[in-house]
């Protein structure tokens, strides 16, 4: 799986508090049990990357404004980039940062995710989320697209090494504030 999140952490990377604070605004006309469910939904899909025998493998792209953004105020936000680095620790994940100074590079104006079955170079399906509401797509030519996107996104981004830097840097500044 690859995904790419412009201003929030990807949902499989997710705590369980900013997951609720993501998703109380995304879902704002939901009550909280609705909230409360989905959430939990989140917390059981991570399970496929962090707990299992065979784990999901993750790669993902991020922008350095998902780092920044204080979801759920300061503490959760702390936590979140906590948990963060504690993931990218795992040998099945893969999360880079575009940071600020790649200017127009880093920015796209949706998140989408692709999904490659094991052994596979091309996606068999993605996910794009848009403003009117989230596309399927399935068709050879937009996953050649969302691949092609992909690599430039990868290319764009931080090291592996350099990402968990920026986000132990963007940590201890939210700290201080």
């Amino acid at each position: 799986m690859f995904d790419y999140q412009v201003v929030y952490v990807p949902s499989l990377l997710q705590t369980e508090n900013y997951a609720r604070a993501v998703t109380a605004v995304g879902f704002a006309a939901l009550g909280p049990a609705q909230i409360d469910s989905l959430v939990e939904v989140r917390m059981r899909r991570q399970r496929r990357v962090q707990h299992e025998a065979e784990p999901l493998r993750f790669s993902g792209v991020i922008t350095q404004a998902a780092l920044e953004f204080h979801v759920g105020g300061p503490a959760v936000q702390i936590a979140q980039l906590r948990h963060l680095r504690a993931m990218m620790a795992l040998p099945n994940v893969d999360l880079r940062v575009i940071p600020f100074s790649k200017g127009e590079e880093g920015t796209l104006t949706g998140a989408f995710s692709t999904f490659t079955n094991e052994g596979q170079k091309a996606p068999e399906a993605a996910f794009a989320e848009a403003v009117t509401g989230s596309v399927f797509v399935d068709d050879a030519l937009g996953l050649r697209r969302l691949l092609r996107l992909s690599n430039y996104l990868a290319d764009a981004a931080l090291s592996v090494n350099e990402s968990l830097d920026l986000i132990e840097q963007t940590e201890r500044k939210l700290a201080s504030e």
